[in-house]
């Protein structure tokens, strides 16, 4: 999981964004059968005009994400969690070992990792730098105290997970300095493709390259290879087990307390008693 966390969700019944945008694609019928089937005909540029020309001071600020159905997203996460209702579908994959594609009740592994200022990416991109204050502050709430919350409950339960944190900062990356390593920044670094526009250094290209062998390996032997192949320790909060990736730009990763950056995590502390905020 690379920044987002299923905890966050919007209300079921709350539609409003999306007949906002349908009415101003014309879409104006008071019947949301008709005005969907109407999108669903619209000018996809027509929507996307919509998009990069609306005022969030003026009209409403949009924000487009999951809603719960208690089925593929959740509207308690916390009972879920307490309970250690996780994943236990096998990857059917030929590489991995007989033994653990044949064992159905193996916890499925996962990669927890958040980028260093996730927030900086959401925000307007101008040469005046935000309040960095605000910008930690959204960057815990959303992606950096649900992500400690999520490893801590694998924890707590035994399923595998490894937590890292992502922190390269690059001149083809960052149009502006302020954004440091800004949510999304490490997907492209995975993917290799940071290179579409300019050209990499040699250490982002290495980084990089490293940051690709941890996904492709992990996903043939999602149980053993973080480990044995690159030494990562699994998740332990009160351990050095968080893996920091790219820091200070170096080529290798280095290890602190699983719980370093999570101090202003309002849930920090009950985290850490193995209890459950909501």
């Amino acid at each position: 999981m690379m920044s987002g966390q299923g905890e966050v969700t919007n209300d079921p019944n709350d539609n409003s964004n999306f007949t906002y945008v349908a009415n101003q694609a014309n879409c104006t019928s008071g019947d949301k059968d008709e005005q969907f089937e109407c999108m669903q005909q619209a000018d996809p540029l027509d929507i996307a005009d919509v998009l990069q020309t609306y005022d969030p001071k003026a009209a409403k600020s949009l924000a487009f994400l999951p809603k719960w159905d208690n089925q593929t997203t959740f509207s308690n996460y916390t009972d879920i969690q307490v309970r250690g209702r996780f994943s236990k579908l096998v990857r059917i994959h030929p590489t991995l070992p007989p033994s653990y594609r044949a064992s159905p009740d193996v916890q499925q592994p996962q990669i927890i990792g958040t980028c260093d200022n996730e927030y900086a990416g959401l925000v307007p991109r101008t040469m005046v730098p935000p309040n960095q204050t605000v910008i930690d502050n959204l960057s815990d709430t959303i992606f950096v105290c649900r992500a400690a919350k999520a490893a801590k409950a694998r924890q707590v339960i035994g399923s595998p997970i490894w937590r890292y944190r992502y922190f390269g900062e690059w001149p083809n990356q960052n149009p502006l300095q302020w954004m440091h390593a800004y949510h999304g920044s490490d997907v492209a670094m995975v993917f290799g493709t940071t290179s579409t526009f300019a050209p990499d250094t040699t250490i982002q290209a290495e980084i990089s390259v490293y940051m690709q062998s941890v996904f492709v390996e992990f996903t043939k032997d999602p149980e053993h290879a973080l480990t044995d192949n690159f030494g990562w320790p699994r998740y332990i909060e009160d351990q050095d087990t968080l893996v920091r990736l790219a820091y200070n730009n170096e080529t290798r990763p280095s290890f602190v307390r699983g719980s370093y950056y999570d101090d202003n995590c309002d849930s920090t502390q009950a985290l850490r008693d193995g209890h459950y905020v909501g």
